[in-house]
């Protein structure tokens, strides 16, 4: 079984390698052929086919291999890690069965929920680096956001930094957001820091970028022409209604808060 599994991620590598069409391939298109092979084991299943499906689940494990390549080759994101990550996942939600015992279904639904919220829990708690419990509320507030993708596209990032009027630091955010572009990560980043500031005020803010494109689009000085960027910019807009005034202003990445909003991006893509 592993001789057989070894040998398959083996072929898998040499394909990305030395196949011209898999090497044009990108996590966003080649998902695709995933959903499509998935699609094919459930009509083998619907129709009773067994010869077949034992086909298309071997074409769902070369394509979910050929995903994870290409993260491998792009990102960073090892065939070894994401095996490791789900091993350790099972492990956590499912000890009796490495235990070798058998436990009630009750019992097993029960320690999978509680896992599952723990690990929810515990990824949110990572996002929120530092809050200010003592900071005025419904006073003026200052923020600085960044996103920024490793490839355009490539894996994503936010960072954001709220501050209130004496510049005291009430909270700083980072969060992994997918694959995705820079120009769509910097609009999620302030579409999130608006969202954030409403636990802080309804009152006037400042909020900066080191993305002088967004800011000109938010601020209506360039148009937008690209549709999923307008859906970003409604929602920005949506978001705006909250408070009673919103200010963009552009900055450059060596402003002393915007770096340290460039940095939780880096932080957030360099966790694994």
């Amino acid at each position: 079984m592993s001789e057989k599994l070894n040998e398959l991620i083996e072929a898998v590598r040499k394909n990305r390698k030395y196949s011209v069409w898999t090497k044009e391939q990108n996590i966003e298109s080649y998902s695709k052929e995933l959903l499509d092979e998935a699609k094919e084991v459930i009509l083998s299943i619907e129709n009773n086919d067994l010869e077949n499906l034992k086909e298309e689940l071997g074409d769902v494990l070369w394509d979910a291999l050929i995903m994870m390549a290409i993260c491998e080759e792009k990102y960073g994101i090892s065939i070894d890690s994401a095996i490791g990550s789900v091993i350790d996942k099972f492990k956590r939600r499912k000890p009796h069965v490495f235990q070798e015992k058998i436990v009630s279904l009750d019992e097993e639904k029960r320690v999978w929920k509680a896992e599952k919220e723990k690990e929810k829990k515990e990824k949110e708690s990572k996002k929120v680096i530092r809050i200010n419990n003592d900071a005025e509320k419904n006073g003026m507030i200052f923020i600085n956001t960044d996103g920024g993708s490793r490839g355009n596209p490539g894996l994503a990032a936010i960072g954001i930094i709220i501050r209130d009027k004496n510049d005291k630091i009430i909270e700083l955010y980072k969060e992994k957001i997918g694959v995705t572009t820079n120009n769509v990560a910097e609009y999620k980043a302030i579409i999130k820091a608006l969202n954030l500031a409403k636990n802080y005020t309804n009152n006037e803010i400042i909020l900066s970028s080191d993305s002088e494109v967004v800011v000109r689009q938010i601020t209506g000085k360039y148009k937008i022409s690209k549709d999923h960027l307008k859906v970003l910019f409604d929602e920005v807009k949506k978001e705006e209604k909250n408070f009673s005034k919103v200010g963009y202003n552009h900055v450059f990445r060596e402003d002393l808060y915007q770096s340290k909003a460039d940095a939780l991006v880096n932080q957030a893509l360099d966790e694994r």
